[in-house]
């Protein structure tokens, strides 16, 4: 067999390194790896991770596709943004909407079609038996990569619990051939086969052993995590936030939610509260969760440097496992996989999105349909080892 060529794409740390643990596993003499960084806006401190997670396989070619994006940008959504969100939605603007977006659509990929012939030119200018594409689910880049490549294999790797909706239904995986690699691949293979869908699309990300694994060394491709400094003196609990402004969720959701988590520690002020903020966390809700948390005379502290923001939870967490005995966020990711990946009796994870819904009343409706699709994948996917608080 001749050559192959097999395409790496993400926007995010976490999917990078798993993508690259599966490429350095599974590379064969004629495979020629190349890796792209997705064409979408990043902060240095967002790309950082992802360039630091692909040196975990040598690949023949890396291409950094990405926009960049100063430091101190805000991700919020502008108000035509948020106006635009909701108008969208509306019988009569809807179709006319689809439309616009569609041609400005066709347009931005033309122009992003011949910005990635040309970057790749190299790694393209080779003939190849076969093409293979592992990607995340809606990349920008996805369309271009399969308009060049119209014959590739295709296999998604998960950067987020989302993607599970993307992909999990019959027609979108066993149907056309697409593999999804995936952290809870065993709970998600029970949960189709127990809907009569089909499940042999679905394959494992990591070991039984998660991010504990003797040979991954962690600490060797994100050197961050030496660096991150824990009080001794009390155990932690952790707090991961979500940057829910974003969706116009009103900011008194987090005043409850902390109340709901306080609730559930004995003797609260025997820890020291840590709270993660999201990569796009806005700061004037960072600061309403440490002054709603001081005032109740707790010990509070924060990583709010941008490089600790951008650095996924679940690979900081390597330096936190066993002093960690709470673990909260509203619906993120990270409570979850930290859950699946670091397995310790010694942590309690909880969840809580039910009292989200009380503070929705202005999010875009498309939106919260999409949280409350995903709740019976919390409940019955990810929540294994994660108790639910409402």
């Amino acid at each position: 067999m001749g050559k192959t060529l097999r395409i790496f794409i993400s926007t995010s740390g976490l999917s990078a390194l798993y993508q690259s643990i599966y490429a350095k596993n599974t590379k064969g003499s004629e495979d020629q790896d190349l890796f792209i960084v997705d064409a979408l806006a990043l902060k240095p401190s967002q790309k950082g991770p992802i360039l630091q997670a692909i040196s975990h396989h040598a690949y023949d070619w890396v291409v950094d596709m990405s926009l960049p994006m100063a430091e101190n940008s805000s991700q919020v959504p502008s108000l035509k943004k948020r106006l635009t969100r909701k108008a969208k939605t509306l019988p009569g603007f809807k179709q006319v909407y689809d439309m616009l977006y569609q041609r400005q659509q066709a347009q931005e990929s033309k122009k992003l079609q011949e910005r990635l012939e040309e970057k790749c030119a190299d790694a393209f200018g080779i003939d190849y038996e076969a093409f293979k594409l592992h990607t995340q689910p809606l990349v920008k880049l996805n369309s271009s990569i399969k308009n060049k490549f119209p014959t590739s294999d295709i296999s998604y790797f998960e950067h987020g619990l989302g993607d599970y909706l993307d992909v999990m239904d019959d027609e979108r995986g066993a149907k056309t051939g697409i593999k999804f690699h995936c952290v809870f691949d065993e709970e998600l293979r029970a949960f189709q086969e127990n809907r009569g869908l089909k499940s042999s699309f679905i394959h494992p990300v990591v070991s039984e052993k998660g991010f504990l694994q003797d040979d991954l060394k962690l600490e060797t491709y994100f050197p961050l995590i030496n660096k991150v400094e824990l009080p001794s003196e009390k155990a932690l609990v952790l707090i991961a936030t979500q940057a829910l402004k974003q969706f116009e969720v009103s900011d008194a959701f987090w005043e409850k939610f902390l109340d709901l988590c306080v609730d559930r520690i004995n003797e609260p002020s025997q820890y020291t509260f840590l709270i993660k903020p999201h990569p796009r966390q806005e700061k004037e809700v960072i600061e309403k969760i440490i002054d709603h948390l001081s005032a109740k005379g707790l010990d509070v502290l924060i990583w709010d440097k941008p490089e600790l923001k951008s650095l996924n939870l679940e690979l900081i967490f390597k330096k936190m496992y066993g002093k960690v005995a709470y673990v909260f966020s509203p619906f993120s990711s990270a409570v979850f996989y930290l859950s699946r990946l670091y397995p310790a009796k010694e942590t309690q994870y909880y969840f809580g999105i039910q009292p989200l819904f009380e503070f929705t009343q202005n999010s875009p409706p498309m939106y919260v349909k999409r949280w409350k699709d995903l709740y019976p994948l919390l409940k019955e996917v990810f929540g294994k080892h994660v108790k639910e608080i409402h």
